[in-house]
């Protein structure tokens, strides 16, 4: 059974909506409905606000940074962000998503920094 979870206006076209599992549980998830993998944009910060336990954007022409509000939703298992247009760093708020259990990211413009043992920020490309 689907039902609309939340009216936020993305910035991009997903599916937002629960599934009940037959342990009854809500387990929500944002996906790509679309066959033509075409969806652009960016992801919504405000997706930091729901209990998600998917989000899966895969293989599409998404852009910009990952927001760091993707940190806040500690029910997510599963973050697939693969083969799109994302850039910049990695927001370290990725690090509280303590249930993840699947994290796909190849094939994006993110960049890299690796910390040298003097303190400085070296850029990795």
């Amino acid at each position: 059974m689907l039902i609309n979870l939340l009216n936020i206006p993305p910035r991009v076209s997903f599916d937002i909506s629960p599934r009940v599992s037959s342990q009854r549980a809500c387990r929500a998830s944002i996906s790509a409905r679309d066959k033509s993998r075409h969806l652009s944009g960016s992801i919504p910060s405000e997706w930091g606000l729901l209990p998600l336990v998917n989000i899966t954007l895969l293989g599409n022409r998404l852009t910009g940074p990952i927001p760091k509000e993707i940190g806040n939703i500690i029910t997510l298992e599963r973050l697939v962000l693969e083969n799109n247009q994302l850039s910049g760093t990695l927001p370290p708020e990725l690090g509280r998503l303590s249930n993840l259990k699947r994290l796909f990211l190849s094939s994006n413009k993110f960049r890299v920094i690796l910390k040298t043992d003097q303190h400085e920020d070296f850029p990795y490309k």
